[in-house]
């Protein structure tokens, strides 16, 4: 029991860490922005070409599946770039 408390503490300390860096970069982000980008979600993206696929909690499971995707042929090349809160994989298809 103490094992799942432990966990869930730590859960939401990174959910609250995360949280604030979003709530800081975002004011930032938004202070900087042209007026013609105002409500716009600012995201990083790889260049021109690649499209996001899908996310995952681990680094592991977000390069396995891309290596499966380029294995099968539905990519040419994958990314697996890091999220407030999860992996995001990339793909660049043929």
């Amino acid at each position: 029991m103490k094992t799942r408390i432990r966990k869930t503490a730590s859960l939401l300390a990174v959910a609250g860490a995360a949280t604030l860096l979003l709530g800081t970069a975002g004011s930032a982000n938004a202070a900087s922005a042209p007026a013609s980008q105002a409500g716009t979600k600012a995201v990083s993206q790889p260049a021109a070409g690649w499209e996001f696929f899908d996310d995952y909690w681990t680094y592991d499971g977000c390069e396995a599946e891309g290596y499966r995707g380029k294995e099968r042929g539905e990519w040419l090349d994958f990314q697996c770039r890091p999220s407030a809160i999860d992996w995001n994989l990339w793909v660049l298809r043929p």
